[in-house]
């Protein structure tokens, strides 16, 4: 029987209100930026978020990731304070190295990528603090503390956009962006600190069996975040390096738009999801039944989101996009697609994790990266902007195509059939509503009104009966 749907969802819905914040982040903050700044200071923002993405990546993600994989095992073992000693040790060592090799680099970084000394240094600044704050929200995943960990992003959203709008009248480029987040993630930290139910008492230290347990798994974490980090930020350094920085606010704004809004409802059945998985796999409880309902719900959820993108790319560009940057609308629907794979992806990858074989995934992006280079040099070259876009769905569903290939023997953990027929009948059920949607549209007569309101109606419209459907039809979605 498969697992009940309904404990499923419930047990997202916790997680939502936080992924709500953040795709109103995406709504309103983004956008602000692009009507206060110019193109060039966007692209210096966007180029220093992704500097900042890998190296959070390199000196704390991947060790903070081992909290949501063992902090059950060693609860079980009763050893939760010397795994937290060693992880903590572990992630001073990190910074101390990644930091060193990024001043090693300052002068190329700035001379190809049009980055000044103060983005460059307020970039650096932000590591730890971000470090520290992952490591928080990983242990307040496995707490199942949801609303800390929502009103804790709420607060950080208040307080950074606040601090923007106060230093931007006096700093007028990328610099004050980067000012806040410092200033915000900082309060954020000392707050969550001072709020969290840490009742263990840990100093560093370096366990050996922790450390080679933790590293084997995590750290082929570091390259396989990197190959991923290069498939979805290389075009827009590409662009900065050729000093198209029109192209590069386009790609990091239209994929900030696109990521914003489907990676935070997609993520939290992963937020959700992955520490019952780990617990239900370290007690040798089956976990197949129970992760194909959730992958056949996250298609559920996700598909209307991905589609809405793809049907009404130009209506979403006239909403969100400032005038100059309407040229990259036919952008959207590759990169919805692509962000769409790209979180099934971490969902289908979840059985690297709970075989310790997190290697393989790596050596899978590590074969698939030099094609997408490859692709994306040809053509960009080729076709700009929307030869970018195709580069980047190819590669991704690449991606998806060979890591779900991969199985481990006596080991089953998805029935893919019935994934596979899920997201057949969503597409069915999308395009149909869109082409009933527009067929009453050409025959219906409709008042001239502003554009931009329109536009919201449409999309409006599209969702609800979207969603509408799919929710009566639930049981034979999940079911057939």
């Amino acid at each position: 029987m498969p697992y009940s749907y309904l404990k499923i969802f419930k047990n997202t819905l916790s997680y939502v209100p936080s992924k709500i914040l953040v795709m109103l982040n995406s709504l309103i903050i983004v956008p602000l930026f692009s009507h206060i700044l110019e193109a060039k200071e966007m692209s210096m923002y966007f180029i220093s978020i992704q500097f900042l993405n890998v190296l959070c990546t390199c000196s704390s993600d991947w060790i903070t990731k081992s909290v949501l994989r063992y902090h059950e095992h060693y609860n079980i073992k009763n050893m939760l304070e010397e795994f937290y000693s060693s992880i903590f040790g572990m992630t001073l060592v990190a910074h101390v190295i990644v930091m060193a090799i990024y001043f090693l680099f300052k002068d190329v970084i700035q001379l190809h990528f049009g980055i000044d000394t103060a983005t460059f240094v307020l970039t650096m600044t932000l590591v730890i603090p971000c470090g520290i704050r992952q490591l928080l929200y990983q242990y307040l995943r496995v707490k199942n503390n949801s609303f800390l960990y929502t009103f804790s992003i709420f607060l950080y959203q208040v307080i950074f956009i606040i601090l923007f709008l106060v230093l931007v009248k006096n700093v007028a480029d990328a610099t004050s962006i980067l000012v806040a987040m410092n200033i915000a993630i900082f309060i954020i930290d000392i707050y969550i600190l001072k709020k969290i139910d840490f009742n263990l008492s840990f100093k560093i230290s370096f366990k050996k069996q922790i450390l080679i347990e933790t590293v084997k798994y995590a750290l082929p974490l570091v390259l396989t975040n990197i190959c991923y980090w290069l498939l979805l930020h290389f075009a827009k350094m590409y662009f900065q390096n050729m000093s198209m920085f029109l192209y590069t606010s386009i790609m990091g704004f239209a994929l900030i738009l696109v990521y914003n809004i489907i990676q935070p409802v997609g993520s939290v059945f992963m937020f959700a999801g992955f520490p019952e998985l780990v617990a239900k796999y370290e007690h040798n409880i089956p976990v197949k039944s129970y992760w194909t309902s959730l992958l056949q719900l996250y298609v559920m959820c996700i598909m209307p989101l991905t589609l809405t993108f793809c049907f009404y790319f130009q209506d979403i560009t006239r909403l969100f996009f400032p005038k100059e940057y309407f040229i990259g609308a036919i952008v959207l629907p590759f990169f919805a697609i692509s962000v769409f794979a790209h979180e099934l992806l971490k969902l289908v990858n979840s059985k690297y994790h709970l075989k310790n074989k997190t290697h393989i995934e790596m050596i899978v992006s590590l074969g698939v990266i030099p094609f997408a280079i490859l692709i994306n040099v040809i053509l960009i070259n080729k076709f700009a902007l929307i030869g970018a876009a195709i580069a980047f769905c190819l590669s991704e569903l690449l991606l998806l195509f060979i890591n779900g290939l991969v199985k481990f023997k006596n080991f089953s953990y998805l029935n893919y059939t019935k994934i596979f027929k899920t997201t057949f009948i969503m597409v069915f059920i999308g395009t149909l509503v869109y082409f009933i949607l527009n067929f009453i549209y050409a025959n219906l007569y409709i008042p001239n009104i502003n554009q931009s309101i329109m536009s919201v109606i449409k999309l409006l419209i599209f969702l609800t009966c979207y969603y509408s459907i799919c929710t009566l039809l639930k049981n034979k979605i999940l079911n057939y």
